[in-house]
């Protein structure tokens, strides 16, 4: 991938990231280490979200509190950063399964 390009998602999920802590309800702040990492800063917690070395099977290296976790996409890093933010936060899932349809 370009320099450019990542560079463009890096700020994108920037973005996404202050956005979600406001709509969250938590504060804190969002911003770009001179490594290119984001580092989340809220209430008592620090969070570094890396990019995974090349050639794993993820995308995201989170360090959080000095804990380690991966996630293989966007939704998985935010899901990680919500959830080690929020002690309260519980995920739902969503299931599809065939309904059988009766006519009126």
């Amino acid at each position: 991938m370009s320099d450019a390009r990542t560079k463009s998602m890096d700020e994108a999920l920037l973005a996404l990231i202050a956005s979600s802590l406001t709509m969250w309800g938590r504060s804190g702040s969002a911003r770009q280490d001179e490594s290119g990492n984001i580092i989340v800063e809220s209430e008592a917690h620090v969070v570094r979200i890396a990019r995974a070395a090349p050639g794993v099977p993820f995308r995201w290296s989170i360090t959080i509190d000095g804990r380690e976790r991966v996630a293989s996409s966007v939704t998985g890093a935010l899901r990680v950063l919500r959830s080690s933010l929020d002690p309260d936060f519980r995920p739902s899932r969503v299931r599809i399964a065939p309904i059988e349809i009766t006519p009126p």
